[in-house]
């Protein structure tokens, strides 16, 4: 491997190596800030197992590198938080694997192999005991730290809204970033009212 820095202008590159025909007339342009870059030579009957993510950065991806064809290659996937593992794909957009880990037998050719990943998602649950109804979406899917949409607990007559089964008396209530899935339950309790009764007069009250 050889590493080169390269500042903005225009190359052309003649590489040559033991095993390998040379590479000429290798020519690209460097734009606005220097660029460091990797030459790669590889014996013959090696090939490059270059391994992507897809989105970037929702996973680590191991065993790429230089192998002989037939070889067979440990490939593993681990996904960052609040994401999980869906696929691995080849250059085709095939998919060779749904498992994160695997063997890879190296082909007769240069590979790019591509980890796929998603948000993991939640649902949020909302419930409403007797003597009230709910507002809003009561059933949400929701991806890893994103946000839910309001619900708001509606007491019946002569009721009021009297909590969340939390403990959070927020209402109309929206949960954010969330991270896990989510049950919760309003509650209502019946109105009660001071009765205050006055006499005039010589008029007793019993």
């Amino acid at each position: 491997v050889a590493t080169i820095e390269l500042f903005p202008g225009t190359y052309t590159f003649d590489a040559y190596a033991e095993y390998l025909f040379p590479m000429t007339g290798l020519s690209f342009t460097v734009e606005d800030e220097p660029l460091t870059v990797e030459v790669i030579f590889a014996q013959d009957g090696m090939y490059l197992l270059s391994l992507a993510v897809n989105p970037a950065n929702s996973g680590v991806v191991t065993g790429g590198g230089i192998y002989v064809d037939g070889t067979l290659v440990d490939i593993t996937a681990l996904p960052t938080t609040g994401y999980e593992f869906v696929s691995w794909t080849d250059h085709n957009s095939t998919v060779i694997s749904d498992q994160p880990d695997f063997q890879y037998t190296m082909p007769e050719h240069h590979v790019t192999l591509t980890a796929h990943f998603e948000l993991i998602t939640y649902t949020l649950s909302y419930l409403a005991e007797n003597n009230g109804t709910l507002e809003g979406e009561t059933n949400q899917t929701v991806s890893h730290g994103h946000d839910g949409t309001p619900v708001t607990a509606v007491p019946d007559m002569g009721y009021h809204f009297l909590s969340w089964s939390d403990d959070t008396a927020e209402n109309p209530r929206t949960d954010m970033n969330i991270t896990d899935n989510l049950e919760v339950t309003a509650y209502f309790a019946l109105n009660v009212y001071d009765l205050v009764i006055t006499s005039e007069g010589m008029g007793d009250i019993f």
